[in-house]
């Protein structure tokens, strides 16, 4: 069984997220991709909304598509998930034969040199690259890993930004999930 990971603060889940998720399913034959909101962030600041808001709006958001799950691992934890013991989490579930590829953006591929226990991590994924705009991919990876590029456009959608338009009162209608919206607005998230 093939699975796809891809992981975040979700904060919110947005179009963005849902179109690399898709296009990584379909174009690597993904039998499922695994939405998985981060509890406690290792490489970003706290999040706006809380964890379980996140996951409901993750749920939201890809209710309908049976080639996507979500799992509340992560937010279950009350210390920092790094990648390395989730995947460690799903291949103990899923089992042997299972192949696991770890989406990310290329942002964070630039620091994939620096993730706890990289070498292992390597090991049980190959990495999938989404581009982002200003993130090129890195000139000089660690040895071992295993990465296939996402060929893409660029959009410029991010959870900032639409953070930013809550607070400014500006529309976010076509950035998320119009379910995902109305959980904005009924639980006054990002005001």
């Amino acid at each position: 069984m093939n699975i796809g990971i891809l992981g975040g603060t979700f904060d919110p889940i947005h179009t963005g997220h849902l179109i690399v998720a898709e296009t990584a399913r379909e174009v690597l034959g993904l039998e499922k991709v695994l939405f998985v909101p981060a509890g406690v962030p290792v490489h970003r600041g706290l999040t706006e909304a809380p964890a379980e808001d996140r996951y409901r709006m993750v749920l939201l958001a890809i209710d309908g598509n049976p080639g996507f799950a979500a799992s509340d691992f992560e937010i279950n934890r009350q210390s920092p998930s790094f990648s390395y013991e989730t995947v460690q989490h799903f291949s103990e579930q899923y089992g042997i034969g299972a192949k696991f590829y770890l989406i990310l953006g290329a942002d964070a591929f630039q620091e994939i040199g620096a993730w706890y226990k990289i070498n292992s991590l390597a090991r049980l994924v190959t990495f999938v690259v989404a581009g982002r705009e200003h993130a090129g991919y890195p000139e000089n990876l660690p040895e071992g890993i295993k990465s296939q590029e996402l060929a893409m456009g660029f959009f410029s959608v991010s959870g900032h930004g639409i953070r930013q338009r809550v607070k400014g009162g500006e529309s976010i209608r076509y950035l998320v999930p119009e379910p995902v919206r109305g959980y904005i607005i009924e639980h006054k998230l990002y005001l």
